[in-house]
């Protein structure tokens, strides 16, 4: 497994190492759920140059957004059992949904208070 920084800076994320293969070497770039001992989730885009757009929140609300995004669920087995993903179509669909995803959630925090945001430590809460 993988270990990558979970926004807090407390915990990390793991993800298999073939998921990193399939982006580094295939250019099939994925998207998964992760979640830290903090108990938030987080929804996590797989490309070539490394893990990025990172979107966290509560698990049912991050388990939601996962389910919505309209792209083929895959899975990979490995000693630590099976992952499940979902494969982008191309890089440019990542993109787009990140940044459908980072508008909708500018939107909500333009609602929300600072007390929240103050908390959030700049992640994209949903």
């Amino acid at each position: 497994m993988i270990e990558l920084d979970a926004p807090c800076r407390k915990h990390v994320l793991y993800y298999p190492q073939k998921l990193a293969a399939l982006a580094l070497q295939q250019k099939q770039y994925s998207v998964f759920i992760s979640s830290c001992e903090c108990g938030t989730a987080y929804i996590v885009a797989l490309q070539d140059n490394g893990a990025h757009n990172r979107v966290g929140g509560d698990p049912h609300a991050i388990i939601e957004r996962y389910e919505s995004i309209p792209w083929k669920e895959k899975s990979v087995s490995d000693t630590n059992g099976v992952f499940f993903y979902k494969l982008a179509p191309s890089l440019d669909a990542l993109k787009q949904f990140f940044d459908t995803l980072k508008k909708q959630t500018k939107n909500r925090e333009d609602q929300q208070d600072s007390h929240c945001r103050m908390f959030c430590n700049g992640c994209l809460c949903v």
